[in-house]
């Protein structure tokens, strides 16, 4: 039920977003992002997690949106190694992928040196995905959006 939610409100925020031709951003400054690829939560029992990308990566190219960043979460493919179609799916759309680290922990919950091992721990699927000359994948995403519970852990994942 949450999966379905997400994608009845991501349809939402797509046709609202692409019918919208003017931004107050310059293009280059726009960009949409998708968390937690390649799977995040149940789904239908008739829908599996590659239908959903590719359901999603040809809206995206249906109405034309610049390229999508997908963050992932590496841990994923070693619970479901399948799901490693999704990301595969998503590069071969064209699509860039970006560190939301190996296991998603809440950074407040970690010490700076756990986390830093955690996002240290997606490198290798990330350049195994994203080889060079398009290895623009060294974006990282905080999960839960929390950047540290102290200024110290802050900044050492930051430096």
């Amino acid at each position: 039920m949450a999966k379905a939610k997400f994608l009845i409100t991501m349809a939402f925020f797509l046709r609202f977003r692409c019918q919208s031709s003017e931004s107050s951003y310059p293009a280059a400054a726009r960009a949409i992002t998708f968390d937690d690829l390649p799977a995040h939560g149940p789904h239908p029992p008739t829908i599996s997690s590659l239908q959903i990308i590719q359901s999603i990566l040809a809206t995206l190219q249906r109405k034309k949106l610049p390229p999508a960043y997908g963050f992932i979460n590496g841990v994923r493919t070693e619970e479901s190694p399948e799901t490693l179609d999704v990301l595969r799916a998503w590069r071969t759309a064209g699509q860039p992928l970006a560190n939301h680290t190996w296991s998603h922990p809440d950074f407040n919950d970690t010490t700076a040196s756990q986390f830093i091992a955690n996002i240290e721990a997606n490198q290798p699927l990330l350049r195994t995905l994203m080889p060079a000359p398009s290895d623009d994948w060294h974006w990282l995403r905080y999960p839960y959006l929390n950047e540290g519970d102290t200024l110290e852990k802050h900044r050492a994942v930051r430096t």
